[in-house]
């Protein structure tokens, strides 16, 4: 059955929007302006991208814009350039194109948990995530974070950056050495990867939220797809002000 844009609203009007695990699809004539006047009443507020509150990802062949491609696109959380990351992500089908190109998800909370109780990966608790923009600037966030809402340790992930440590001078002596935090990286993507929950094929109509915080997701494409096109808007709790891009 598809839903209507308010249907779809009143829907997620009775999800809980507090737990950490949001990852729902629902079929839905979706209309982009009634959704965004309609998040008011359910407590959250839009975020922009550099696109605006409505980016279009779409096959444009741009080297440097991930949204204007459609070839892979690795494990990364959106959002990493503003100083608290949009808690949560829509994503909606306008046409899946030729269909060869899905959606990875992978729930970061058994990887923060092992960071935390494996010492060989501990290290990892001081570190960075750096996001490298479209505008070439470094955009660093803590790779290991506790989750907005539910206070569970989850991470951050980017696709076109680097890993950093950040530590103080007390401990320096146990940096581990490039050699050892290369393999300790491997083994961080290794987890991920053991940790994907859904491999979205996308339909023609499909509206898909997911918690921004929880899950990092990847675009994994068998070959070009330039008819695919999806809708994007970001949203976060109205009571979450921190809108301040990083510079």
């Amino acid at each position: 059955m598809t839903l209507t844009t308010s249907a779809f609203l009143d829907r997620l009007s009775k999800h809980n929007f507090l737990c950490s695990d949001t990852l729902l699809v629902e079929d839905v004539a979706f209309n982009p302006d009634e959704f965004l006047n309609g998040l008011g009443r359910l407590g959250f507020a839009p975020k922009a991208s550099s696109d605006g509150l409505v980016s279009t990802v779409h096959e444009a062949y741009d080297p440097v814009d991930f949204n204007k491609q459609s070839s892979n696109f690795d494990f990364h959380t959106d959002g990493l350039y503003y100083s608290a990351v949009p808690e949560f992500v829509l994503l909606y089908c306008m046409s899946p194109g030729n269909g060869m190109t899905r959606t990875a998800f992978a729930d970061t909370r058994p990887v923060a948990s092992a960071i935390l109780k494996d010492p060989q990966l501990s290290f990892l608790q001081h570190t960075e995530i750096v996001w490298v923009g479209k505008d070439a600037a470094d955009y660093a966030q803590p790779l290991l974070h506790p989750h907005p809402r539910t206070g569970e340790p989850v991470l951050h992930a980017t696709a076109r950056g680097f890993v950093r440590p950040r530590v103080t001078t007390d401990q320096i002596a146990h940096t581990p050495s490039l050699r050892e935090f290369i393999t300790i990286q491997q083994r961080l993507f290794n987890l991920l990867d053991q940790n994907i929950v859904e491999r979205h094929e996308w339909q023609q109509h499909e509206a898909l939220i997911f918690d921004n915080c929880t899950f990092i997701h990847a675009r994994e494409s068998l070959g070009d797809n330039p008819d695919r096109e999806l809708l994007r808007i970001w949203f976060s709790r109205d009571s979450v002000r921190s809108d301040n891009r990083k510079h």
